[in-house]
């Protein structure tokens, strides 16, 4: 798909607010603490849930009004149950880590805007889903390296949760995006090897995350745990001329988003910063 210089400049635009909101949600954690000071432990740890309830008020709202205009009504359901389940699975210990599922809510909104320049109908919705899902892994890598902060497995299961159900909601709520299903290439009902390969390319991340839980504020952050993940730059050389247009576009994206990932342990080992 052909973009103008016009629609290649908003595209941009969205990926760089997409970008530039993680550091963000990273240091929210300033205003907890104030919410803690000003209201109180027990107020303070509702003030996420119902946060997270008037967004989900709103877009009812939002959703009836262009109610017309709505692709499916069993989507926005399904979301929505998903953003409760993710209220409740998050640590009880932690209030505060509710917000979550509000903020990448929101977040999976604008990676979607940014992506409907090139993708649309389903996959437009798993792409959208797979990068913020991968830019809530980012989100506590970043808070490692923050003594105040600790890097959670349970806070990225949360932020894929809250991925979910925003991706969910927006794709049946109609927003950004031709909504049709597209069909598969031709080249894709005969070929799996790029199915085979986001297979890989999840599994490489999950094995590269998971281990880390265990290097908290004991080591640097290794490097064996990325090599997996390292070496799907070769497979998607070979893998990119067989991966179907319609979805190429978010093959891109979430390769470089999971590739990003790396740096982490370069960085850890350049600066000397212990990961929490």
């Amino acid at each position: 798909m052909n973009l103008s210089a016009t629609n290649r400049l908003f595209m941009i635009m969205g990926y760089l607010a997409c970008l530039l909101l993680v550091p963000i949600y990273v240091n929210l954690f300033t205003l907890w603490d104030y919410a803690k000071r000003t209201f109180g432990d027990d107020l303070a740890g509702l003030l996420p849930i119902i946060g997270t309830s008037l967004l989900l008020l709103i877009i009812v709202l939002v959703v009836r009004k262009r109610s017309k205009e709505i692709h499916s009504w069993g989507l926005i359901i399904l979301g929505i149950a998903i953003a409760c389940l993710a209220l409740f699975t998050t640590n009880p210990k932690w209030p505060a880590k509710r917000v979550h599922v509000a903020e990448y809510m929101m977040l999976v909104l604008v990676v979607r805007y940014a992506m409907s320049f090139k993708l649309s109908g389903t996959p437009l919705l798993f792409f959208s889903f797979l990068f913020a899902a991968m830019l809530g892994v980012h989100d506590e890598m970043l808070q490692g390296f923050s003594q105040n902060r600790t890097y959670g497995i349970r806070d990225m299961l949360v932020n894929s949760l809250g991925s979910l159900a925003g991706a969910l909601i927006w794709h049946g709520a109609g927003w950004f995006g031709n909504l049709s299903i597209i069909h598969a290439d031709a080249q894709s009902t005969r070929d799996y090897g790029p199915v085979l390969y986001l297979f890989w390319l999840i599994a490489s991340l999950l094995l590269a995350v998971y281990p880390l839980y265990y290097y908290r504020g004991v080591e640097l952050i290794p490097f064996w745990p990325f090599v997996p993940l390292g070496s799907t730059i070769v497979l998607f050389t070979f893998i990119f001329s067989r991966i179907p247009h319609s979805w190429r576009h978010g093959v891109q994206a979430i390769t470089l988003c999971a590739l990003a990932l790396c740096s982490y342990p370069v960085y850890s080992h350049v600066s000397q910063v212990l990961f929490y």
